[in-house]
């Protein structure tokens, strides 16, 4: 996009200051046309004049004459009623007796005595030369206007392009499962109607999974609390003394049936809890703990500070990266701020496929962060919602974080 636009705008800069140059040259040459028919017009009367009066002491109107009122690309011809005509060129004038009066060419006639008449006239490449500078000014003109064009354009496709980049990084968090995106700010009416997109496209995330979390609580509350009264009056009965064994049998296998259902019951709420956020977009452990490494140790060592990561546990869980990878940003911002010395992070899935996350700083710093949310904070209202839990204030002594499998 940045190429295209900084294409595009170098043509346009070129394509306008040639237009610009166009006009401007055109009425250059028109103007200097017409001052110099002005011109031509005074001199050739002036001209006509002095022949007049030198007719009338009887010299000749000969070509050494005529040459004295020739110069550098100007030419007189002498049309007498009776003769030759005399045709003188200066330098710079070259061409036939016919091209004195060429339409190419600034010239001009008045009459003389006798009846005949005289024309002057001036090379119109010279007008064409003051109105249009040498090919090497113009290229050297369009390099440079080329050059500064391009670093203007490279820094407005810049800006322009930014946050559409921005945009790109959220549209990506959106699909490995973030629902707290970093949107670009800007007027671009294209760039708000795409970063409101997304922003939507996230709180409908966030809201199916708050809804699944109170589904699946509200499940396990409404289906095993009856299962649990049921099996404690059936084992009531079980105890009674007075029951045929038929009977007791039967209880007892009712019982039985009470605790499939309720293990069915556990089952179906655990599933709807380690559901994948993003369909295909689960990662397995060991590769997600290698991407947040290669995302913080670089940061961390900036800072002059070490980071390890270690895992434990199966490995080969899969877990939606998005919400793992925003926690995880919470918790190594609340490092930079409020900690010092190495951090140490653990990534350890358990067999029930719940993540456990511990974060731990070397010693705490005494910096505070601006009002608002605290990084920990926020790490906490995502893992609400995913129906986790948070338990420390800070990295020091510690955060520790578990998550169902998601």
């Amino acid at each position: 996009m940045r190429s295209r636009l900084t294409l595009a705008f170098v043509v346009l800069i070129l394509g306008l200051g040639s237009a610009a140059y166009a006009a401007r040259s055109w009425t250059v040459e028109r103007t200097a046309r017409e001052q110099g028919d002005a011109a031509l017009r005074r001199e050739v009367r002036m001209l006509a004049d002095t022949i007049d009066a030198r007719q009338r002491l009887g010299r000749p109107i000969d070509a050494p004459f005529l040459r004295r009122y020739t110069g550098s690309g100007v030419a007189v011809r002498l049309h007498p009623q009776a003769g030759p005509d005399t045709v003188v060129h200066g330098t710079g004038f070259a061409g036939s007796d016919a091209a004195v009066a060429d339409s190419d060419n600034l010239w001009a006639v008045a009459p003389v005595a006798g009846g005949g008449y005289v024309v002057l006239s001036e090379k119109g490449s010279l007008l064409h030369r003051i109105a249009y500078r040498p090919l090497s000014a113009l290229v050297l003109i369009g390099g440079l206007a080329a050059l500064v064009a391009g670093l203007a354009g490279a820094l407005l496709a810049g800006l322009l392009a930014a946050p559409f980049r921005q945009l790109a990084v959220a549209a990506a968090g959106l699909g490995r499962g973030r629902f707290r995106l970093d949107l670009p700010r800007t007027r671009i009416p294209e760039a708000r109607e795409i970063a409101t997109a997304l922003q939507q496209s996230a709180r409908q995330l966030e809201d199916q999974l708050s809804r699944e979390r109170v589904f699946a609580e509200r499940a396990s509350h409404v289906m095993r609390t009856p299962l649990t009264g049921l099996r404690l009056e059936l084992e009531e009965l079980v105890l009674g003394d007075d029951l045929p064994a038929e009977t007791v049998t039967a209880l007892d296998r009712c019982v039985a049936r009470v605790d499939q259902l309720d293990a069915v019951t556990g089952e179906l709420v655990a599933l709807a809890r380690q559901g994948s956020l993003v369909t295909r977009a689960a990662t397995p452990l060991r590769d997600l703990a290698a991407q947040i490494s290669r995302r913080w140790v670089g940061e961390l060592a900036t800072r002059d500070r070490a980071l390890s990561v270690t895992t434990a546990g199966a490995v080969e869980t899969a877990y939606t990266p998005g919400p793992v990878e925003q926690i995880m940003e919470y918790l190594l911002v609340d490092v930079l701020h409020r900690s010092r010395g190495e951090v140490e992070l653990a990534l350890e899935a358990g067999s029930d496929g719940a993540l456990r996350i511990s974060v731990h700083a070397e010693r705490a710093s005494v910096r505070r962060h601006r009002k608002g949310k605290t990084p920990v904070e926020r790490a906490c209202a995502v893992v609400l919602a995913l129906g986790g839990r948070l338990a420390g204030e800070g990295v020091h002594p510690g955060v520790e974080v578990r998550l169902p499998q998601r």
